[in-house]
């Protein structure tokens, strides 16, 4: 059974507006300039108001400190960056990298600070483009991690991608029940598409749904199909957060090594072709 979490959900929030209405910045939680930093990715903090709620994460058997962290605490600060590769020219007391390029990106980890209250948040996990090794795992992951670590109550899947969003299908309610064993199945249990279509049509349904977190599982055309999304989301100034979860069998994404699945589908092939050599060998050729 799944870890129940160690202690109690954070206060509930004042009241507020609807949760996705465009809203301006607040003085004392001013939009941040996060992405002028460089390496570090954008924040909707930039362009509306967030909340300021304290993780209700808390160190035990299933969440580590965080390496290297200063306090036995699974948290990762803001000032945190790793190195985009790993031999670097240096010159005097600086990294120097290629013109553009930053020579350090932000340590991805969990805050010791949520922007939405875990029992006000809708989320989303959508499953697109090509199958891949691993798409159910990622999925009873994200549930796992959103229920039991975070205690967020209501998460939904979208069917057949982000093409799902637009044909109004309805969201699936993911509970623990119907997750269980899904990561001994191949493809996706919400199903995949790798279609064409339109990103405000995307964002209205986001919307329309109330969905606050959105986590979009593939590839290359995956992920740049997000980042229309996000553009759109960032447009019209809206408090939704969305979040690319690379998975890949090609692993042609920049920046990480490895995506998920790729491990997984070079070992099946390296077995097909090993095969398919001991069977040629041992025939007449």
């Amino acid at each position: 059974a799944p870890p129940s979490p160690s202690t109690s959900p954070p206060p509930s929030p004042p009241h507020k507006r609807h949760r996705n209405a465009p809203s301006h910045p607040t003085p004392d939680r001013p939009a941040s300039p996060s992405s002028t930093i460089p390496g570090r990715p954008p924040s909707i903090s930039e362009w509306t108001t967030v909340g300021h709620y304290p993780s209700p994460l808390q160190p035990d058997h299933f969440h580590k400190p965080a390496r290297g962290a200063e306090s036995a605490t699974p948290f990762v600060a803001e000032s945190e960056t790793v190195l985009r590769d790993a031999v670097h020219r240096a010159e005097g007391h600086e990294v120097v990298s290629a013109p553009g390029i930053a020579a350090t990106l932000m340590r991805t980890g969990p805050r010791k600070t949520v922007a939405f209250h875990p029992k006000t948040v809708r989320a989303a996990v959508v499953t697109s483009g090509g199958l891949n090794p691993g798409m159910n795992s990622m999925i009873r992951e994200l549930f796992f991690t959103l229920r039991f670590s975070y205690g967020v109550d209501e998460i939904f899947g979208i069917r057949f991608g982000l093409d799902g969003f637009t044909r109004g299908l309805a969201p699936v309610r993911l509970e623990f029940s119907a997750l269980e064993g899904v990561h001994y199945r191949g493809g996706s249990i919400l199903g995949s598409s790798d279609v064409a279509y339109d990103a405000s049509a995307v964002v209205d349904s986001i919307t329309s749904h109330r969905f606050d977190l959105v986590f979009i599982v593939g590839g290359n055309t995956t992920m740049a199909a997000s980042l229309r999304v996000y553009e759109e989301i960032r447009r019209r100034r809206l408090k939704i957060a969305l979040v690319g979860v690379p998975s890949t069998v090609e692993n042609d994404l920049p920046i990480i090594d490895h995506s998920f699945g790729f491990n997984t589908v070079t070992r099946i092939a390296i077995r097909a072709v090993a095969s398919a050599r001991v069977e040629a060998k041992s025939a007449i050729n």
